[in-house]
């Protein structure tokens, strides 16, 4: 009796395992993925440059000015996305 028990068990576990998602999951990964990056793009992005030449060693120095839209932020955006 527990032999057919772990039997049914195992063969429970080996077909769940055996599943793969379905294609909807499957878009909506992707879709959260692309969500992904387009935050981490957003977050990056560099608004404005500005070059000046530094007085102690005489070469010129950029200055970035970014975006002040946090990661954490856009990434709650996303979470519709999420399957």
């Amino acid at each position: 009796m527990k032999l057919t028990a772990l039997g049914l068990a195992s063969l429970f576990l080996l077909t769940g395992c055996g599943s793969s998602p379905s294609i909807e999951a499957q878009t909506k990964l992707v879709e959260y993925e692309k969500c992904l990056d387009h935050a981490t793009d957003v977050s990056n992005l560099v608004i404005s440059t500005y070059t000046r030449v530094n007085p102690i060693l005489g070469l010129p120095v950029t200055n970035y000015s970014y975006l002040n839209t946090s990661f954490e932020a856009l990434m709650t955006s996303c979470e519709t996305f999420r399957p």
